[in-house]
């Protein structure tokens, strides 16, 4: 749990990097964010903390606290597409090709 969390610094590296998510269901996006990020914040005890992320740890963090400044990835990403449903499993989940 990292609470208030602040990006403190972001790499000049930037990748871009496919997205979903739970607030808009059945869509994706492609997202350009930098690969590596340190993130402050506070503990659940109140301690302050700094995690350095990379790969999608650092997408992650940008990508929730993008939530809490009240930003979607549709917002930023390069392009949008909605899921197939021959995309999809019985149970919702996206499938790939060999998990076919």
């Amino acid at each position: 749990i990292v609470a208030n969390p602040d990006i403190v610094k972001a790499s000049k590296n930037i990748v871009e990097g496919v997205e979903g998510c739970l607030s808009i269901p059945g869509y994706y996006g492609a997202v350009d964010r930098p690969d590596k990020v340190t993130v402050k914040g506070f503990d659940r005890h109140g301690k302050p903390m700094r995690i350095k992320a990379d790969g999608w740890l650092a997408r992650i963090f940008q990508h929730e606290i993008d939530h809490l400044n009240g930003q979607l990835f549709i917002d930023i990403a390069n392009k949008v597409w909605e899921a197939r449903p021959e995309d999809e499993d019985a149970d919702g989940e996206e499938t790939t090709a060999d998990e076919s």
